[in-house]
């Protein structure tokens, strides 16, 4: 039998005595171990010495029989039960000293814990040179989730102690991600639940590390039902992994678990905050700046090229890349009045956007004008085109300005009471050159004609006089030579 006593004071009192049933030999008590309201008692001669330990637990002053252990591979001579020992997480340890688990009387010990409140053998313990005749098992301690166990016959006889982890395994799971999907930058909640495999061993504390694998992690505080919950944000799109990683405690065993979640391209806001100066000059460089942000609940720093385009002058582009710059220079030449367009292309976590236009004028520079170089064109033969006759852009000092290709000139000539065109010719290096351009003349009047230069935005010029030479090798039967082009 086994005797349970009480303290009051300096007085100790016997509350009990414990005893499952007489057996022959049982050898009841060879092993005691007790911790708070439970106690495992050892009966290494029951059943030919093959041996069981009893589980008691206490309510007030009553004890009662919880379960009964017993070795899954035990034979009689084990002496299973020859030294027990017990822990605050309901943990048991039993050793078996004769046991043959690497040679005769070797020995083993087995760990023992709750599952759905009832004891069962969760692992066997045995020494890493464990060898014949140690009697490995014949005493045991447990706490804190390490198991000391000792083999005093080891080393011919020199004995030896072997201490084991035997904290409870756990299992981490993601219980939960919302909101599912989330997109770029948005803040989502993970919660986790740590439990004891088996089921039933204590509650998980400390802590889980929670990560989405690409930069963005938190961590959770166990409460006391061993869940919790943090928040990620995670920089990318796509499917990413997120795992929880328990890192146990010294009486809890480490675990992690994964889930799926999904993180869609967050979209985006493209607008362009200024272009300057406007209105330009032509040709003036000008700096247009952008912003592109995300639309909540999206969130963090857009990267990539945006591109900057004008409906007019439809070769001014200039791009930029926004983890370098937020502006770029481009060269408007198209007189007017033009719309800028800012086109995000987006990146692996944003969508791309189009921002709304923004009305820029283009302006001639003060001063411009246009010049006949000579004053006076060349007279013309009868059914001959123009002969020698350019126009010149001046500034204000009356020197050359050079535009691009977009700069066009046209002529005009009153023939007939109407006027008749010569053109557009593009401007190159300053000068639009009119030779042999535009219909032939045919008139034999010697009056002068006036031609009159005009390009959008440049002050108009008018030419000296020129006349219309005969030409005896052109005559017209109708004698109506006085008004023809």
């Amino acid at each position: 039998s086994t005797y349970v006593f009480v303290r009051n004071g300096t007085t100790w009192t016997r509350q009990t005595r414990l005893n499952p049933g007489p057996a022959v030999g049982a050898r009841f008590g060879t092993g005691v171990a007790l911790f708070a309201n439970a106690a495992v008692i050892g009966s290494d001669g029951r059943n030919n010495g093959t041996g069981t330990a009893f589980v008691y637990s206490r309510s007030g002053t009553t004890w009662s029989l919880l379960g009964t252990l017993t070795a899954s591979d035990g034979v009689a001579g084990d002496n299973f039960g020859a030294s027990v020992a017990v822990s605050g997480l309901g943990l048991a340890v039993v050793g078996a000293p004769h046991a043959n688990a690497t040679g005769a009387n070797s020995g083993k010990a087995y760990l023992f814990g709750p599952v759905g409140g009832v004891y069962q053998q969760l692992d066997a313990l045995i020494a890493s040179d464990n060898a014949a005749g140690d009697n490995f098992g014949a005493s045991a301690a447990l706490d804190a989730g390490r198991a000391l166990v000792g083999a005093p016959a080891q080393s011919s006889g020199n004995g030896a102690g072997y201490v084991f982890l035997v904290a409870p395994p756990t299992i981490t799971t993601i219980t939960g991600i919302t909101p599912e999907p989330s997109v770029t930058g948005q803040s989502y909640a993970v919660s986790v639940q740590v439990t004891t495999n088996p089921a039933g061993s204590g509650i998980p504390t400390g802590s889980v590390t929670v990560s989405d694998g690409i930069g963005s992690t938190c961590t959770i505080t166990l409460d006391n039902t061993g869940a919790g919950t943090c928040s990620l944000a995670s920089s990318s799109a796509g499917s990413l992994t997120i795992s929880a990683s328990y890192g146990g405690t010294i009486i809890f065993g480490a675990s992690s678990g994964t889930a799926t979640h999904q993180v869609n391209k967050a979209a985006t806001t493209t607008a362009i905050t200024q272009d300057f100066p406007d209105p330009s000059l032509v040709g003036q460089t000008v700096t247009v700046t952008v912003s592109v942000t995300p639309v909540v609940p999206g969130a963090g720093t857009p990267t990539g090229l945006v591109t900057i385009t004008d409906d007019v002058d439809l070769v001014a582009t200039c791009t930029i890349t926004l983890s370098l710059a937020s502006s770029c220079t481009l060269s408007l030449n198209a007189l007017g009045t033009s719309n800028l367009t800012a086109t995000y292309a987006g990146d692996p976590g944003f969508n791309g956007s189009v921002s709304a236009t923004e009305s820029h004028t283009v302006t001639i520079p003060a001063g411009n004008h246009l010049v006949f170089v000579p004053p006076s064109p060349s007279d013309v033969l009868r059914g001959n085109q123009l002969n020698g006759v350019t126009v010149q852009i001046q500034d204000a000092t009356n020197a050359v300005v050079t535009t691009d290709n977009s700069t066009q000139v046209t002529l005009s000539v009153t023939a007939c009471g109407a006027p008749v065109l010569f053109g557009p010719v593009t401007v190159t290096a300053g000068i639009a050159d009119f030779t042999g351009i535009g219909p032939r003349f045919y008139t034999v009047t010697s009056t002068p004609l006036l031609l009159n230069a005009d390009a959008a935005g440049y002050t108009t010029a008018t030419s000296g006089s020129f006349n219309v030479l005969a030409n005896a090798d052109i005559v017209f039967a109708d004698g109506f030579d006085g008004c023809r082009l």
